[in-house]
């Protein structure tokens, strides 16, 4: 089951930021489905196309496939924004994940999984499964990468 939590930014002169949010039941955890800018004048139809472009979009796919699976809201928007936002180049895109994933295996290590979980608001299990999910993740796209680069007259784009 998935609890919808929006989240919303300001970003000053008539225009506002709403980032779709989950939060995982029972276990915990944080995704973000899509980021929908409002401006001003609002436009009604544009409202109602974005809310149908959200329900299609969650109807199509799982949300903790799409951006994954974060122990934190803070921490799942930032990797939306490094995932989906501007598109940087694929190896800056992988350099900020892999540097998100370092910071919380660092605050994991230097404080221990009990007093990380606590300090993020989260079930120690939840961060344990978490930090588990991101690294086969990691491991699996850098599987992915490296298959690729031994097949002849193959270039990978990520």
């Amino acid at each position: 089951m998935l609890k919808s939590v929006d989240v919303w930014n300001h970003t000053g002169a008539g225009e506002a930021v709403r980032y779709r949010c989950f939060q995982l039941m029972p276990d915990g955890g944080f995704c973000v489905m899509s980021k929908d800018y409002y401006r001003l004048p609002l436009d009604t139809v544009q409202v109602k196309d974005l809310e149908h472009n959200f329900l299609e979009l969650i109807c199509e796919e799982d949300p903790k496939v799409r951006s994954g699976v974060y122990p934190s809201l803070e921490i799942a928007i930032r990797a939306f924004e490094a995932d989906f936002d501007n598109e940087p180049e694929s190896a800056e895109r992988d350099s900020q994940h892999e540097s998100m994933l370092k910071t919380i295996a660092r605050t994991v290590q230097e404080i221990g999984v009990a007093e990380a979980a606590k300090s993020l608001g989260i079930p120690r299990g939840t961060l344990v499964k978490q930090l588990q999910r991101d690294a086969e993740r990691v491991n699996a796209e850098f599987e992915k990468k490296k298959k690729a680069l031994q097949k002849p007259g193959k270039v990978s784009s990520k």
